[in-house]
This record gives C-alpha cells, structure tokens and sequence, in this order.
C-alpha cells in the first residue's frame, strides 16, 4: 500500500469513527479527513502535472443514484459539495420520472473518493432531514399545506449541500495557500476533467433553486457545515413522516 493509499484509508477510518461519536468529535474527525483527501489529491495532481507517466486514466462513474420525491434535492445537495473540492466534473441525468445519476468524471482514484464522500454526505444530509423535521413538523400541523411541507424539508436538503460547501471551500483554501501553484493545478484538472466528459456531447446549463423556504434552508445550511461526512451508514435513510 502505498503512502497516498494509507492516507486515504485512515480518512476513510476518521469518517467511520465520525458516525458514532459526539457531534463535537464527528465535526473535527469529518474536517481531518476531509483535508487528507483535499490534500493528498492536490499532490497527486501535482505530481502528475510534473511527470505525466503518473497521470491516471480518465474515467466515468454513475454510481451515485437519487430515487424518491426528493431525488433532485438530494442529488443538487451532493453536487453542491462535490464540485466544491475542484478535481472532477459533473453531470446531472435523469432516469425515469422521479430518479437521477450524478456522473462523475475525473481521474480514477479522484472519482472514487468522490463517490466515497459523495453516498456519505447523501446519507448525513437524509439523516439530519429526519432529525430537524422530528422537532419542525408541530410548526406545520394545522397550518401549512402538504405541498407547503415538501418545499421546507426539500429547501433542508438544499441548505446541507451548501453548508457542506463553504466547509470544503475553507479547507481547499488553507491546503492551497499552503501548496504554492496547487490553485493553477486544481484548475487545470476540472478543465481536463470536463473535457473528457463533454467531448462530443451538448451540455445545457443547470437550472438554479430559487429558495422558497428560507427558514429551512438555513436550517440546513447550519447542518451541512457540520456534517458527519460518514461511509458506514449509506443504506440507514428512513421514511419521512408529515
């Protein structure tokens, strides 16, 4: 195993440990491995950049799959924070009437932790959904229509994915200003990435969520940058009550 390799699996062992600890333990274990996985793919961008016989092949993933009323949510939410770590690129499909593959696109070993941290952040975003709707929900009854209740736990979802966002966004500053030229590599990579995506394919332009729920939005925003980034509960979502 190598040393890049040891590392990723002790950030994998961090996010484990993260699932079933204090939320204050889980927030600095989530940070950590976050930053192991932000840096030790900034160096082996470098790396490659330097010597190109340890560039790895591109490659595509569509893994990540979002089903249920609030598949696009959920699917948006991920994407939020993904793109945010600035290795891949990314591309929203849709399969049937109410699910969606998020596509990753990237080199090889950068894809697959996306899609490690990609199912974690999906399950920590329906889990704190759960948690926050347990205590909202009274707010609700009686006064706000059913629709009215699916727009504030789907404005949630949204809010975790941006949440999630700014922590990475922090993190890949402090690795960057600490990697001179790591910025330029970064970019270079995406471009790469979506190159290899798009190539021959027309893209049309994501459309944006305008929040109809500020409150719960916010909400989740707060949620997000705390985020138990775990991998060892992907599959735990359970249903959401009215």
């Amino acid at each position: 195993m190598t040393d890049i390799s040891k590392k990723i699996e002790l950030a994998r062992q961090m996010l484990a440990k993260a699932e079933s600890t204090t939320p204050e333990e889980a927030e600095a274990l989530t940070a950590a491995a976050e930053k192991i996985i932000l840096r030790y793919g900034i160096d082996e961008a470098m790396l490659a950049a330097s010597d190109p016989s340890r560039q790895e092949e591109m490659v595509k993933d569509r893994t990540l799959m979002f089903e249920g009323r609030y598949a696009d949510a959920r699917l948006r939410s991920v994407y939020s924070a993904l793109e945010a770590f600035g290795t891949c690129y990314f591309l929203r499909v849709q399969s049937g009437k109410s699910a969606f593959y998020l596509e990753i696109y990237g080199r090889k070993s950068q894809v697959e932790r996306m899609v490690i941290l990609g199912a974690s952040l999906d399950a920590q975003a329906m889990i704190s959904l759960n948690n926050w709707w347990r205590e909202e929900r009274r707010w609700h009854k009686g006064i706000s229509t059913e629709h009215q209740k699916f727009i504030a736990r789907r404005e949630h979802l949204l809010g975790f994915g941006e949440g999630a966002r700014v922590r990475v966004l922090s993190e890949k500053k402090q690795v960057q200003d600490e990697t001179p030229g790591a910025a330029l590599v970064l970019a270079n990579e995406s471009a790469l990435a979506k190159e290899f995506a798009t190539k021959g394919v027309k893209v049309s332009s994501s459309r944006s969520y305008r929040s109809q729920d500020s409150y719960s939005r916010n909400q989740g925003f707060e949620a997000g940058r705390k985020a138990n980034v775990g991998t060892t509960q992907v599959t735990s979502r359970k249903q959401i009550g009215a």
